[in-house]
């Protein structure tokens, strides 16, 4: 859990933990065949996930769930840390949605001009 004034804004260095966080998580499930499907999955989303990290709002979102997350593993709140780390997947999701539909969006606009 890192201090608010030791966080990182490299949106990089950022992505890279983020997909070391996860995969950690799968790991420590304890399932050889879980974790090489979640490190296939990992390599062929990579880009598309590292848009969720343009924006530094949702660096800092990050941050946050992955704290409360963990907090909640450690605490053996299974249904809890499942509970949120639907909620962080799913907020990734939506900021890479939009963000992606705004480049679409404004790509259709410059071929228009």
């Amino acid at each position: 859990m890192v201090p608010e004034s030791e966080r990182c804004n490299d949106r990089s260095q950022v992505a890279v933990w983020d997909e070391e966080f996860h995969l950690a998580l799968v790991q420590a499930m304890g399932n050889p065949e879980m974790l090489r499907v979640s490190r296939d999955v990992t390599e062929c989303i990579r880009s598309v996930r590292r848009l969720d990290f343009t924006l530094q709002d949702r660096i800092q979102a990050t941050y946050t769930e992955h704290t409360r997350i963990l907090s909640a593993l450690l605490a053996h709140d299974v249904a809890t840390a499942t509970a949120l780390l639907l909620c962080h997947i799913q907020a990734s999701q939506a900021q890479v949605r939009s963000i992606t539909l705004h480049q679409i969006h404004q790509a259709r606009r410059l071929a228009a001009t």
